[in-house]
């Protein structure tokens, strides 16, 4: 019998491709016998991975193209369109363009009629919505998208404000709601308050991008769990943070300035949950100094810190906002200009807050290579106890810098003496924890793939030390 993966892989063939009658020949390759042997259940599994697959791209938009799972499913043969008719689930997922709608060549009346189908397959099943429109939704769209309103599950909508008025509707009627992402390039010049998602009692997730931040919508804050936003200038998010007491991850990212700045400097805003923060850098973006928000945070809290910045000096404000808060950083993310590593080897060894450091992830340039800080990581035979960051377990380094083999190389030298490490005599020092995970990620393979020396070297990392390590080369690996 076939085994479960050749099942899906069938499924998955027959199901992505036009059927003619010319296919009867396609579909005689599988046993008749084993397709009627095959449980109902299996057939469900084999479906939802097709569909998924389908829905998987941000930017798929399938709920108008009958190529696409699900509606491919139902068009196969009998037995297939009766599950597929059966599975409300495969349906759940509403993917809607209208710059793609515009320029096919159906009709925005066929179009139409086609969601308000999907949308009664779906029967009862929560919904996830993705509605991408930068200008105009036509109310033939939009209509039966309201009317499912209470199964909304999960929704991002990448629209341009005047939008929001049209959905006004739905206010009160989203008991699903759980997730919610808001995009939008305009601003609401008309100042309006959008009260539309204020009621929302399941609303734990919630992601402003572009100018959303500034659209004034008025939202349950104080239920939010994990809030990701762009800010323009610091004041935009330490005016929020204090009505979110639940918030356990905040993901922020800077966008130019559009006006003047609000004077924050005597500001202090401390929480006592936030268990997770990122801040970043958006679309290259680096305007003002990252700690013009650090500076004013106290996170007693916080486990896991992301920090992306190319200003030398934000080193200073993470430092500082650690030392303040009196956290203890499990995980840890620097993506920071510095010129040499000193100052990030002194952060390393004076606060406190690394002794229970477990893991790292490293983006800048030649600091991964660079001399200093590999031999303050490493574990020495003659002085453990010298080694920064004792329960260093997972490491993740991107280099942006030529000549990768010889930076790997050097790596390697330092990551082979944490692994079963010599520990300090002295049993009051902190035990040295032996290093789990290695990720390398680079702009090119060159001098590292075809170096058998580097190969042997990370084929003994895996089989003999049971470290397990990952390679990722190429122009996206560093992004």
């Amino acid at each position: 019998m076939a085994s479960l993966s050749q099942l899906f892989s069938q499924g998955s063939r027959l199901a992505n491709r036009r059927y003619s009658t010319n296919d009867a020949e396609a579909v005689s390759r599988v046993s008749q016998d084993l397709l009627r042997r095959i449980p109902l259940e299996i057939y469900v599994l084999i479906f939802e991975f097709c569909a998924a697959s389908d829905a998987q791209a941000l930017y798929n938009f399938f709920f108008d193209d009958t190529t696409k799972a699900p509606w491919s499913l139902s068009h196969v043969c009998s037995q297939w369109r009766a599950i597929a008719l059966n599975t409300p689930t495969l349906w759940s997922v509403v993917r809607i363009s209208m710059d793609a709608l515009e320029t096919s060549s159906q009709s925005m009346d066929s179009a139409a009629k086609m969601l308000t189908t999907y949308l009664e397959r779906s029967n009862i099943s929560p919904l996830s919505i993705f509605v991408i429109s930068e200008e105009n939704i036509q109310q033939s769209i939009i209509q039966p998208l309201i009317y499912s309103c209470t199964r909304w599950r999960d929704v991002l909508l990448f629209i341009n404000p005047t939008f929001l008025s049209r959905l006004a509707p739905i206010r009160g009627r989203l008991p699903q709601l759980r997730s919610l992402n808001i995009i939008t390039t305009e601003f609401d010049e008309a100042g309006n308050t959008h009260k539309i998602f204020e009621e929302a009692p399941s609303l734990e997730q919630l992601t402003l991008r572009g100018a959303a931040l500034d659209l004034g919508l008025a939202l349950p804050w104080s239920q939010i769990n994990v809030f990701e936003a762009n800010y323009v200038e610091p004041a935009d998010v330490l005016n929020i943070v204090p009505t979110m007491p639940r918030i356990r991850s905040l993901r922020l990212g800077r966008e130019p300035p559009e006006h003047a700045p609000v004077d924050t400097d005597d500001w202090e805003i401390q929480h006592e949950n936030v268990e997770s923060m990122q801040l970043d850098i958006v679309d290259g973006h680096a305007q003002g100094h990252p700690g013009d928000l650090l500076d004013h945070l106290i996170l007693p809290a916080m486990v896991d810190l992301s920090i992306t910045c190319d200003v030398e000096e934000s080193i200073g404000s993470v430092r500082e906002l650690l030392r303040r808060s009196a956290c203890t950083i499990c995980s840890l993310t620097l993506d920071i200009r510095l010129e040499h590593s000193a100052r990030l080897i002194e952060m390393f060894r004076d606060v406190s807050q690394f002794v229970r450091l477990s893991r790292l992830t490293l983006v800048d340039g030649d600091l991964v290579a660079d001399t200093p800080f590999l031999d303050a990581l490493a574990v020495r035979q003659c002085e453990p106890e010298a080694a920064i960051l004792p329960e260093l377990q997972n490491i993740t380094v991107t280099m942006r810098v030529d000549g990768p083999g010889r930076t790997v190389q050097r790596w390697l030298d330092t990551l082979e003496s944490r692994v079963n490490p010599v520990q300090p005599a002295d049993p009051e020092t902190p035990r040295i924890k032996s290093i789990q995970r290695i990720e390398f990620r680079c702009i090119t393979g060159d001098t590292v793939l075809d170096n058998p020396v580097i190969v042997d070297r990370f084929r003994r990392l895996v089989l003999l030390a049971g470290v397990k390590v990952e390679f990722h080369y190429g122009p996206g690996a560093v992004d």
